[in-house]
């Protein structure tokens, strides 16, 4: 009787552990459905998501609509752009010919491309993979160049591009800048290398392989392709408008896939059917600086952490295509989200990471600064307050300015493509920026901020019509082959292109205007031994010292 009890009682506890086991599988679908509730509508675009948990897809659904032309709702099958998410192919094509052989990341970029200019410094594998080449970025250079985002963009239009580059950002290695062009230099050295097309190698040897079927690189604009989504863009109070999507630039981008197979490809990090272990682990190398700085940056994919896991993850965004995968190696978990909208695809797929890990994750606190800010007592005299104001500027950040006003005997900063800031004085010359969470530091000339030098530019003395004339004339760039006539209208400088239209140039310092377009935002003149114009460099974060020479 009393072994009855006994076995009883165990059972009875068999019993309550089952029934208090955590949250099953369909537990966390059911929040990953009614997180994506708002999308499933049939009269706008949507999204697509995969989740893999220990090797298995676990949830694959899509929300909303695929085609809203023909009313064709999002599958997981649904075949998407996924924009630079594409690089971590790329990245792991890289690894694999490393461990056969066939490549090192120390090579130089000429041995396996003669014709690619040579800069006076050689350009590495690695430097490519890293975005360390100080190669310009083909996004902004060819717009510059008057092609427009929804022309035909070709992946042999992108090379020739690069081949007419003259001079680089920055020496190679000293700095990370993100470049699409580098990984489109990546997949011709793998075409030369292996004597095949880049989409005909990787069906061979990646793709087929993992059973990924509705995979492929994009190669003509006019291609058709089964089961492809749309996608769209939406204007305030206005109906969604379809995105065109002509861009054929394999490696950077142009990867069409789905939900479902890119959950394969996840799977593969897991228990690798293409590559090794040591192949996965090749795919995390992070870039090293020059000056011994690790960046964040491996083979196509970036590390960080998230809530204290570690993340390896990659975003794209493209003609209205924003995608996101991540995957964390600690629990074998990996999230892929594709929309076909502007929507920001890596915060849904945190939610969906704080849903199915929400036991591993670190509390979200909000980081204050720790800092005591005691404003300054003293008066500061006016002259004082004179002499810090005016436009400062970096070699190292050419693309960056920040400009110091005073008005109303308050101090200003406002830094290129933002608004304008208060700065509280905390000493005779150094103040804080609220926004900035930093100070601003005022020496001989320059200013100290975030450990960095600016110095101050030349200042205009007067904004006048015979000012602003000495800029008037036609300047032409042989590297992008196009030309820009600077003309002066009832006061107002502009550059005008066929392409691009009229822009707009705002005096900042001597020389030096600021415009209010993404792929041009800084134009600085320059002069020759005689003090006239000789030309203008035009500058994006990612494209910097784009030059043309004034024609006489």
């Amino acid at each position: 009787m009393k072994n009855n009890i006994i076995l009883l009682y165990v059972f009875t506890l068999l019993i309550a552990a089952c029934t208090e086991k955590p949250k099953k599988v369909s537990d966390f679908s059911i929040q990953v459905d009614s997180l994506c509730q708002q999308l499933n509508t049939k009269d706008k675009p949507g999204v697509a998501i995969a989740i893999v948990k220990d090797g298995e897809t676990v949830y694959s659904k899509g929300f909303g609509m695929s085609n809203l032309e023909h009313n064709i709702p999002i599958t997981p099958n649904s075949v998407f752009d996924i924009a630079s998410v594409s690089k971590q192919f790329v990245g792991f094509s890289i690894a694999l010919l490393v461990e056969q052989g066939k490549i090192s990341l120390e090579d130089d970029v000429k041995k396996y491309i003669p014709e690619f200019p040579d800069f006076g410094h050689t350009i590495t594998i690695q430097h490519l993979l890293h975005h360390q080449s100080g190669l310009r970025d083909w996004v902004s250079a060819l717009k510059l160049s008057g092609v427009r985002i929804e022309d035909v963009v070709s992946f042999e239009q992108i090379l020739d591009m690069s081949y007419q580059q003259r001079d680089l950002n920055f020496t190679p290695g000293d700095q990370y800048s993100y470049t699409n062009t580098g990984y489109n230099i990546l997949v011709e050295v793998i075409q030369r290398i292996t004597k095949q097309s880049y989409p005909d190698w990787t069906k061979i040897e990646i793709l087929d392989p993992l059973e990924m079927s509705n995979t492929h690189f994009k190669t003509l604009n006019s291609e058709v392709i089964p089961n492809s989504v749309n996608s769209y863009y939406e204007e305030e109070n206005t109906p969604f408008f379809f995105s065109p999507n002509n861009l054929t630039a394999m490696g950077s981008s142009s990867l069409q896939t789905t939900a479902n197979d890119l959950a394969k490809w996840m799977q593969n990090l897991d228990n690798p059917k293409v590559g090794q272990p040591s192949t996965i682990k090749l795919l995390q190398k992070q870039g090293k600086l020059n000056s011994g700085e690790i960046t964040n940056y491996a083979f196509g994919v970036e590390l960080d952490e998230y809530r204290g896991l570690k993340r390896i993850a990659h975003d794209g965004g493209w003609a209205s295509f924003n995608t996101y995968v991540a995957y964390i190696p600690e629990h074998r978990f990996s999230v892929v989200v594709l929309f076909n909208r502007p929507w920001w695809a890596q915060d849904m797929a945190q939610k969906i990471i704080d849903i199915y890990l929400a036991d591993f994750l670190e509390a979200e606190i909000e980081e204050e600064a720790n800092i005591d800010i005691t404003p300054y007592n003293n008066t500061i005299d006016i002259e004082t307050l004179k002499s810090y104001v005016g436009s400062y500027g970096s070699e190292e950040e050419p693309y960056f300015y920040v400009h110091i006003s005073l008005e109303d005997d308050n101090m200003y900063t406002q830094a290129t493509g933002e608004d304008k800031q208060l700065m509280t004085a905390v000493s005779k010359n150094k103040f804080w920026v609220e926004s900035y969470e930093a100070y601003i530091d005022f020496g001989t000339n320059e200013y100290l901020y975030k450990g960095k030098k600016y110095a101050k530019k030349k200042s205009i003395s007067a904004i006048t019509p015979d000012y602003l004339k000495a800029y008037t004339g036609l300047y032409y760039s042989e590297e992008l082959n196009t030309a820009y006539e600077v003309k002066l209208n009832n006061g107002i400088l502009s550059l005008t292109n066929l392409r691009n239209g009229v822009i707009s140039l705002h005096p900042k310092w001597y020389d030096g205007f600021e415009t209010d377009t993404w792929y041009a935002p800084i134009i600085e003149f320059e002069r020759n031994g005689n003090d006239d114009i000789s030309g203008f460099r035009a500058t994006q974060e990612r494209s910097r010292n784009q030059r043309f020479e004034k024609i006489k």
